[in-house]
């Protein structure tokens, strides 16, 4: 059984991932170091057969540099160590290159607009560039048991009042967890190299019918983007002056208005891919909390 690498393991999909691969009978090498840190990695990919390079800084604001340490740096220091070992580099980047998009493929021009998105896209280059056999995947909204992220929205449903900009008829396309970290283990087992996949759930709903799953009785407060906007600009504004977050910002409004939808067409081609239910993925999910 290959031995595996994991950076992140510590975060929401890294403690998915492996438990996984543990009950799989994997050998397992959970990174302790600091990406950012080359000295701190030394050698953490030894006789390693695959590196999956889940670490990264989030889709949040942030006032200083720590998006391109941990995203690029970070990434080319692991790229460094798993050159050492010959490894296999699975990099998780993100499909938020690509929003607003409607049904993006892997040759879909990105247009990445926050840190986050341009930092992953240029360490997708890296990896391109890097000599070792890779697999990028590039996932959209990924929930579940354990996030702190996207329960905010389960938190919000579960009071019963939800505020809902414009029609809440955007779509969005969530995946669970679980049927992430079945993808990833199905790319490891397959003999697929140097290739690119988008990832996200198999259904596409819109914000306003994702949190009537979460709860049928919910109650829309009905907001207009076209006063919110100008709001959210004057938060962008000061949160880089104040160097701190506000509850709201561009960002949000973004995911309330937008519609951020990708084909996985290639996926399902190549993988092959069984997916939850959403309704049964958001039940679980809802259980959790």
């Amino acid at each position: 059984m290959a031995r595996v690498l994991v950076t992140g393991h510590r975060g929401f999909i890294g403690k998915n991932l492996v438990k996984k691969l543990k009950n799989r009978g994997y050998e397992l090498n959970l990174l302790s170091g600091d990406i950012t840190k080359p000295e701190t990695i030394i050698d953490c990919a030894k006789k390693s057969d695959i590196v999956i390079h889940l670490a990264g800084k989030l889709m949040d604001n942030s006032f200083d540099d720590s998006h391109y340490r941990v995203n690029v740096t970070g990434t080319k220091n692991m790229l460094n160590e798993a050159k050492k070992a010959g490894a296999r580099f699975i990099f998780i980047s993100t499909a938020g290159i690509y929003e607003p998009c409607i049904n993006a493929k892997e040759n879909t021009p990105p247009n990445p607009r926050t840190p986050y998105e341009k930092t992953k896209l240029e360490a997708e280059k890296l990896v391109k560039d890097s000599g070792l056999d890779y697999v990028i995947l590039r996932p959209g909204i990924i929930f579940g048991p354990g996030d702190r992220r996207f329960m905010k929205i389960f938190r919000m449903a579960r009071r019963g009042f939800f505020p809902l900009i414009d029609s809440g008829r955007n779509l969005i396309q969530p995946l669970f967890v679980e049927d992430f970290t079945d993808i990833l283990i199905k790319i490891i087992e397959k003999d697929i190299n140097n290739e690119l996949f988008v990832v996200a759930g198999e259904r596409q709903v819109s914000v306003r019918e994702f949190a009537k799953m979460i709860n049928k009785k919910i109650i829309f407060i009905p907001l207009c983007s076209v006063f919110m906007m100008p709001f959210a600009k004057l938060a962008d504004l000061l949160s880089k002056i104040f160097k701190r977050d506000f509850l709201i910002n561009s960002q949000r409004v973004n995911f309330f208005t937008e519609t951020r939808t990708v084909s996985i067409s290639k996926l399902k081609k190549r993988i092959k891919p069984e997916f939850i239910t959403l309704e049964k993925a958001v039940e679980i999910t809802e259980k959790s909390l």
